[in-house]
């Protein structure tokens, strides 16, 4: 069933968004002008973008190494990515700021670990 061509209320009805607004209220009137609801949703504006691009370098370093996406590829990845991050967080923890291989921070590197780890846990 085509629902934009539907005569049913439901099919109609699932095609409004309910207003806040009074009806009669114009959408250019000083209390609206402006408004733009988005409380309620994502905060991408709070997320530092300098440790992410760092996390990109770090992908990008291994795709050139590997290829696109390996990371999905090996086995048993829960245990590897796990060790993984936990030898960066280690070397950082001793005071090695960056990966001899990369030359990129350990930080980045066991971030993108985590990363991996949360994609790995939501599959």
């Amino acid at each position: 069933m085509n629902i934009l061509n539907s005569n049913s209320t439901t099919a109609k009805n699932s095609l409004t968004t309910p207003s806040k607004k009074s009806p009669t209220e114009p959408l250019n009137s000083p209390s609206t002008l402006g408004m733009k609801d988005d409380q309620q949703k994502a905060r991408w504006d709070l997320l530092p973008l300098n440790p992410i691009a760092q996390i990109v370098d770090v992908l990008t370093f291994g795709a050139s190494k590997y290829a696109d996406n390996n990371w999905q590829h090996v086995k048993q990845p829960k245990d590897r990515y796990f060790a993984a991050a936990m030898r960066h967080l280690y070397a950082y923890r001793e005071g090695e700021r960056k990966d001899p291989e990369s030359g990129l921070h350990h930080l980045a590197h066991a971030a993108c670990c985590l990363i991996f780890l949360l994609w790995f846990d939501n599959e």
